[in-house]
């Protein structure tokens, strides 16, 4: 491997090297400015830096429970264990943008594995093509930008795990296939499906025979004994989504196996054309001709629209992650598929027409990442630059952020949870405001689930309230404090 990495010194290399460097620049000057601008929120900038503070202060993997005044393992969201990735660091700066630049910076490496898999099938330049759409993806854009998420430390990992069992280097394939089980607990399923693949395709038996067992296991072992023992409660908050199928994980398996045209239903509704679209425009639908690699996407495709999360139908959010690889790698396959064609049929594919068909395979994909893509001149300009404009309440924050004790227990708004997240108690605007010390509440911010009018009658109400005092305003930020003891 590190013979491969100093052989990227050469032309085609040096371009990915290039386009990783500018991916890595502009995502983590973005991520830094989103945080330092109040662009972040509660879910998940907020639970994820807390869980973090907590961790490096000796409560491993602990987090106010978002709603209510009690501690929990962060195990009773998710199983996203490789959040614990970011500890060390938290070590040496104890700030969210740590784990904002870190997350870019990870993505970014999945290009390596993904142009090495391209230079060996498709050529050196046609890798680098697929790594610029990689790095400029419209669902890998806005997954590194929303927030941070172990799920997408998932998309490198799993490019590595292909690599690694395509050059038959197992070490490297079971130790990413094995942090990759740690980014959120339905990875197994992914796992499982790649070993499916590759001892079906390649007759590596031991190898898909490992990743199929270990791989469900876990998930099963997540989704039926971890996250419900951190609940203190059966199941998984995220099975309301699937309510049409069932209340219980087995129940709800069991009805996806039996009731194959609601699932159909389902995968081919518009909101899944519309999510199909979004992923494989940029890609100029070349991951479909890839297939059957595509297939190992499939659960996490069913798991997303068969949920009854709209969040889960959008590329907008995290929830795509597993995916993207997976997309990428059936690309190379698709090309590698279609020249094939192409050799085979020569009198139909002469030079002039082959030009022609990848001048619009480049357009195409070009005009895909303008659409949806949240980076400066795309469709989405708004988006990629405001990060960079200074709120005018970030002076405000910094203030009552000095002003607060370092034990008092806070009540927040979503859209500056995270500017306040380092501490033993943060929880969610307007809920149990009888056991916090104090309130911090900025009206008409972005990302805030409860209605603005809600807010404003509760800002109201507290400030009549004599059991709480003003300490500060400026315009729509409100800082209050308890004039009497708390109840908790």
């Amino acid at each position: 491997m590190i013979e491969r990495l100093k052989n990227m010194r050469q032309k085609p290399g040096l371009v990915v090297i290039m386009v990783i460097l500018l991916f890595t620049l502009f995502f983590s000057a973005s991520n830094w400015f989103r945080q330092a601008n109040l662009h972040t929120s509660q879910f998940d900038m907020g639970n994820m830096d807390q869980t973090m503070w907590h961790t490096v202060h000796g409560a491993v993997f602990q987090m106010t429970s978002p709603l209510y005044p009690f501690h929990q393992l962060r195990t009773a969201v998710h199983a996203d264990y490789l959040l614990l990735i970011y500890a060390p660091f938290y070590w040496l700066w104890q700030d969210p943008r740590t784990m904002l630049i870190l997350q870019v910076i990870f993505v970014a490496t999945g290009a390596i594995p993904l142009y090495w898999l391209a230079r060996k099938k498709v050529g050196a330049w046609t890798g680098v093509a697929l790594v610029v759409a990689y790095l400029f993806y419209p669902t890998l854009d806005w997954a590194v930008t929303f927030d941070v998420h172990a799920v997408v430390l998932v998309v490198p990992l799993l490019l590595w795990a292909w690599w690694g069992a395509t050059e038959k280097k197992w070490w490297i394939y079971y130790l990413a296939a094995g942090l990759a089980l740690l980014g959120k607990e339905e990875v197994g399923f992914t796992v499982a499906a790649m070993g499916i693949y590759w001892g079906w395709r390649r007759g590596y038996r031991t190898m898909g025979i490992l990743s199929i067992t270990v791989g469900v296991g876990w998930t099963l072992l997540m989704l039926g004994w971890a996250i419900p023992s951190a609940r203190n409660v059966a199941g998984h908050f995220a099975l309301d989504y699937y309510s049409e199928y069932g209340s219980t994980f087995s129940e709800i398996a069991k009805n996806i196996l039996v009731r194959p045209w609601d699932v159909a239903r389902g995968m081919f509704n518009l909101d899944a054309i519309l999510l199909y679209r979004s992923l494989f425009a940029p890609v100029v639908g070349l991951a479909i001709i890839g297939l059957p690699a595509l297939l190992v996407a499939l659960p996490e495709v069913a798991i997303n629209l068969l949920s009854n999360n709209v969040n889960q139908h959008t590329i907008f959010f995290q929830y795509m992650s597993v995916i993207i690889p997976i997309v990428f790698i059936s690309t190379i396959d698709g090309i590698a598929r279609l020249r094939s064609w192409m050799v085979r049929h020569p009198t139909q594919f002469t030079p002039h027409r082959k030009k022609v068909l990848t001048w619009f395979a480049v357009l195409l994909g070009a005009f895909a990442i303008w659409v949806w893509s949240p980076i400066p001149g795309s469709r989405h300009t708004k988006d990629g630059l405001a990060p960079f404009v200074a709120s005018p309440y970030k002076v405000d924050v910094q203030r009552v952020r000095k002003m607060l004790k370092a034990d008092d227990k806070v009540v927040a708004t979503n859209n500056i949870v995270p500017q306040f997240s380092q501490r033993d108690w943060i929880w969610a605007f307007p809920h149990d405001l009888d056991k916090a010390d104090a309130i911090v509440v900025l009206e008409g911010g972005g990302f805030e689930p409860y209605p603005a009018e809600g807010i404003a009658y509760m800002v109201e109400k507290l400030r009549l309230d004599p059991e709480w005092k003003v300490e500060y305003q400026h315009d729509e930020f409100w800082y209050f404090r308890r004039t009497s003891q708390r109840r908790f």
